[in-house]
């Protein structure tokens, strides 16, 4: 099973895949519907106990279930049940979870991102002329640098997550390489973006024969696929001279104080929240341009007031 699957239907059918571009014989695409479940994702919920079954074993049930439904409906002569009605609890499910703010207010574009402005002229020149490189951004922690690398795919395919695979290094096996990253580099696009784009975060965690595949492949296959790789200390010695010498390197430095607080100020509006002009510049100050840690703390606060 890959790191994601998707689960897609319309009204031909049903599909789970790997990759979006294995669809067979899937007609009128606006239409189809997409669930992607994230086997990372599902697996740290299974951990803390959120979660009973394993990975695998839920993709079957859901598609079990579907297929018995569906049966039922068809033998009972009835209405055919959609897989909207099917997979409606696991979409509710996660409507109703608590929803995190960092992801919330994630930006989704780079003109919503802030920083350091000639950096983010960079990137948006990027997108404009569909040419992204591969890519290796550092920094410290919580000062956009996942985020850019989604707002790039996300404006690049329109989007989240099409046209891409995601990786935390620390979780990246050669198995992962040689099944799933050299397969889809092997293959071109659906779109008018002839590449793929692979965002490897962490990328300090990289074990030695995973960084010599990856090598690999951004040379064999440089047209079909492109990396944009994450790290807070591009001087570890995991990240070899060879990689950098294959990408273009981007410092991203902490926002400023004035820009996270505009962002709470931003986020603070949004969710209603009772907060002084005063504690949102005392949260800016103290989270030394980390805006995740920022924006927790303003949740946070946010949260003992309701308890209150």
């Amino acid at each position: 099973m890959a790191c994601s699957i998707w689960i897609l239907w319309n009204a031909e059918g049903i599909y789970v895949i790997n990759e979006i571009n294995e669809i067979n014989g899937v007609e009128d695409m606006d239409k189809v519907k997409v669930i992607r479940l994230h086997e990372g994702t599902y697996n740290r919920l299974r951990q803390y106990g959120r979660m009973g079954e394993s990975f695998d074993s839920l993709v079957n049930r859901i598609l079990n279930e579907y297929e018995d439904m569906k049966s039922k409906s068809d033998s009972d002569d009835e209405k055919k049940l959609s897989p909207e009605e099917v997979f409606g609890d696991l979409v509710n499910q996660e409507k109703q979870k608590p929803e995190l703010w960092v992801e919330k207010y994630r930006p989704k574009k780079v003109d919503e991102m802030v920083g350091d402005p000639k950096l983010l002229k960079q990137l948006k020149s990027y997108i404009t002329t569909r040419n992204v490189p591969n890519l290796l951004f550092y920094g410290p922690v919580g000062c956009g640098k996942t985020s850019a690398a989604r707002c790039i795919v996300n404006e690049m395919y329109g989007i989240p997550g099409y046209g891409c695979l995601e990786y935390n290094a620390a979780n990246l096996k050669k198995n992962d390489v040689r099944e799933t990253i050299d397969r889809m580099a092997k293959r071109g696009s659906l779109v008018n973006i002839p590449y793929k784009i692979c965002i490897i975060d962490e990328c300090e965690q990289m074990t030695k024969d995973v960084e010599s595949m990856l090598r690999t492949i951004m040379e064999t296959y440089s047209n079909n696929i492109r990396f944009i790789l994450v790290c807070n200390d591009i001087t570890h010695k995991a990240i070899s001279q060879p990689i950098k010498s294959r990408c273009t390197i981007l410092e991203f430095k902490p926002p400023s104080k004035e820009d996270i607080y505009k962002r709470l100020s931003h986020i603070a509006l949004k969710e209603h929240v009772q907060i002084s002009e005063v504690e949102l510049r005392a949260i800016a100050e103290t989270a030394k341009g980390d805006v995740r840690k920022a924006i927790n703390e303003l949740q946070s606060r946010a949260t003992v007031q309701e308890i209150g």
